[in-house]
């Protein structure tokens, strides 16, 4: 190689530089992930999906339910930062520091559940966890001549990532409605109705086993519909409904 030639960007110096779009690629990303899990691999389910695919409510739908995850890393970049400078540089968190933190709190409290903030939590003491065993180590390597441990630190290019991983959990359900759907001669089923028109009404089993079963039958052989809530366990609930009932769909029938 030539010595005058430039030396190619590591991995991490590459996202660094192109941070912003990449962030702007990752609710298209998440979505496309999204369908193909919904799918769970069968061919006519994910046809049918992109066939009456609603872009903005799909890309709308993934990216929701992540503000509050994206709230939470958001919180430890920001505490993180105030734990790496020095006694003397801090000072009191300026109003609007102090808004921006009780606007991230409050998305998480009224939009997170448990069964998504919990997985994030574990990310944050599993990387805490690794940086210490990873302190320890070098510290026995090096010495007093070791320096904090800065190399390992929680910069926003981690905390990106963390909450890129920690958004995962979110994108496993749908972004269509669920409804409890009456066939004239068949008995009620809870389904994802994926598209209607006066002929034909396509729509997807939510209970479904396996590769999913999906469903084409004429609009004037749909009796009823109404809408469910698959939301009946108490990790499943927004953190900040233990302090009130709000009023909800009705839940879906069992399997």
């Amino acid at each position: 190689m030539s010595a005058d030639r430039p030396a190619l960007p590591t991995l991490t110096e590459f996202l660094r530089e192109h941070i912003v779009w990449i962030l702007g690629l990752v609710p298209f990303a998440l979505a496309g992930m999204r369908i193909l899990i919904i799918s769970q691999g069968n061919v006519e389910v994910l046809t049918a999906l992109l066939l009456d695919l609603n872009v903005v409510a799909l890309v709308l739908g993934t990216l929701l339910p992540i503000v509050p995850t994206l709230s939470f890393w958001a919180i430890v970049y920001w505490f993180e930062r105030r734990r790496r400078t020095t006694r003397a540089d801090q000072s009191h968190p300026s109003p609007m520091a102090s808004g921006w933190i009780g606007l991230a709190v409050g998305l998480i409290l009224s939009a997170a559940s448990f069964f998504t903030t919990l997985p994030n939590i574990g990310l944050l003491v599993f990387f805490l966890v690794a940086r210490g065993l990873r302190y320890v180590r070098d510290r026995r390597r090096h010495g007093e001549q070791f320096d904090d441990g800065a190399h390992i630190r929680l910069d926003m290019l981690n905390c990106v990532v963390l909450a890129i991983v920690g958004s995962v959990v979110s994108i496993y359900t749908m972004w269509i409605p669920t409804e409890v759907i009456n066939i004239k001669g068949h008995q009620p089923e809870v389904e994802y109705v994926l598209s209607s028109d006066r002929e034909w009404t396509t729509h997807l089993a939510a209970y479904s086993q396996g590769n999913g079963r999906l469903h084409i039958d004429k609009t004037s052989d749909v009796e009823s519909r109404r809408p469910c809530s698959q939301v009946t366990r108490w990790f499943q609930r927004p953190i900040i409904t233990f302090t009130y009932h709000p009023a909800q769909s009705p839940q879906c029938p069992p399997r």
